[in-house]
């Protein structure tokens, strides 16, 4: 099949049939793509004139959708493979980005239609965490000004001066937290477009602030669609109850077309056999040893899944179980007794995925045929959300990315002689395989 070659300066709009090879100059400047019929496409990006010592630092997206990153690419070839995604017929804004760190000269990128049955989704949903809405803001003349005057940072070491920061407590990265109203925004506006049928919040939705779970509220109860929350370590059980009510509960589980559903309370503090909601105010004085599910909430949760073997299950908690063999935070950020609930999963074939945050990165590991996702923060680099589209024969994880601006925002640039065994390359996350087949 014939391939184009075309200098995205010298192109506004360029046509998508079977093969196309866009050559580049430098990065990719946002251009328009049509794409004739909806199709599955592969992308690729071709290196020329290696430089030694320097990684790929590349991600590519279309309309907002990380189609694929080489940030974390052991590149033993000039050629990267970025992912397979599916593309609605119409016009699509492409766009490539080497954020923050030098990249390796790109030759070109290649889009190759795949020969794949293209399946009418069944239902799709939403799922986002780590917002960490904070308002400080304790009078409340007007809506507007309790919700937009009183964003600050948590704890004084989130400062954009690095040489205040007494350890990389933050990975090197800008948490956005005065930024948190004008990101929901745009959240708000992306999830509208998407039109799902429901979202779920994994945790960390709100600071340690009661105003913050009103101002939260607001947010969420303008969403297009129901939503649902798993509390976060960050979120203050009494403080988020008395907002939000009902539709906040330690363990929840629902239906929806075949599937099932199910959403925990993982952030319970473990403290000499003594288990109590987190955070609290004397933790302090306690000696910690992790955060858990409860040992009430897991018998809950043995007794739904054995009620429900005949249906795919998916679940939402806050703190990871797994993490990849790669994984590049420099802690272990995994359940206290991962193992424990892992043996309660272990017996039920039909669990397909779980979703969780707390490590404010993305993630993808795949233990037993269970896909594990962690999905990034939206007040810190890479701000993204996951897009589940769920279809007669497999499920499709998608990755969105929110806009470029926010993106620079969030990075603080660190002299040489400071946390030099903390790079921070990594906080893009993994190549997740956003093309997940898990059915």
């Amino acid at each position: 099949m014939e391939k184009w070659h075309m200098e995205t300066s010298k192109v506004e709009l360029l046509r998508v049939y079977d093969n196309v090879r866009i050559r580049l100059k430098t990065g990719i400047s946002p251009i328009s793509l049509d794409f004739p019929q909806t199709k599955y496409y592969a992308f690729k990006i071709k290196y020329s004139n290696p430089i030694e010592d320097i990684s790929p630092k590349f991600e590519c997206l279309i309309d907002n959708r990380v189609i694929g990153t080489t940030y974390f690419s052991d590149r033993n070839s000039m050629i990267d493979t970025l992912g397979i995604q599916l593309i609605a017929k119409g016009r699509h804004r492409l766009e490539g980005r080497t954020m923050f760190e030098p990249a390796q000269p790109i030759d070109y990128i290649e889009i190759t239609s795949v020969d794949r049955v293209v399946e009418r989704p069944l239902f799709s949903f939403i799922t986002l965490t780590d917002t960490h809405i904070l308002n400080k803001t304790i009078h409340t003349p007007s809506p507007t000004e309790e919700l937009y005057s009183g964003y600050i940072p948590m704890y004084d070491h989130y400062d954009h001066d690095v040489n205040q920061f007494p350890h990389p407590a933050n990975w090197i990265n800008g948490m956005l937290y005065q930024k948190a109203p004008e990101i929901m925004e745009e959240v708000i506006k992306n999830i509208e477009e998407l039109n799902p049928n429901f979202v779920i919040h994994t945790g960390d939705l709100v600071g340690e602030i009661r105003e913050s779970a009103k101002a939260a509220k607001y947010f969420l109860d303008r969403l297009p669609c129901p939503y649902y929350i798993a509390r976060g370590n960050h979120d203050n059980k009494d403080y988020v109850l008395s907002v939000f009510g009902k539709i906040f509960k330690d363990k929840l589980s629902f239906n929806h077309k075949g599937f099932h559903f199910i959403i925990l309370d993982s952030c319970y503090f473990l403290s000499n056999d003594k288990v109590f909601p987190w955070p609290r105010e004397e933790f302090n004085n306690e000696k910690f040893e992790g955060l858990i599910i409860p040992e009430e909430e897991l018998k809950w949760l043995e007794n739904n899944l054995s009620r429900h073997r005949d249906m795919p299950i998916f679940l939402f908690f806050h703190i990871p179980l797994v993490m990849s063999d790669n994984y590049p935070h420099p802690y272990d950020m995994r359940l206290h007794h991962y193992k424990k609930v892992l043996d309660v999963l272990d017996k039920y074939s039909n669990v397909k995925a779980i979703f969780s945050g707390h490590s404010h990165i993305n993630d993808l590991a795949v233990r037993k045929d269970v896909y594990h996702f962690q999905t990034s923060s939206l007040i810190e680099y890479p701000m993204c959300y996951r897009q589940v589209v769920i279809f007669p024969s497999h499920i499709e994880v998608r990755t969105y990315q929110i806009s470029g601006e926010f993106l620079q925002e969030s990075f603080l640039t660190t002299p040489d002689n400071i946390f030099k065994e903390a790079p921070n390359g990594w906080v893009i996350g993994r190549n997740d395989n956003l093309y997940s087949e898990i059915l």
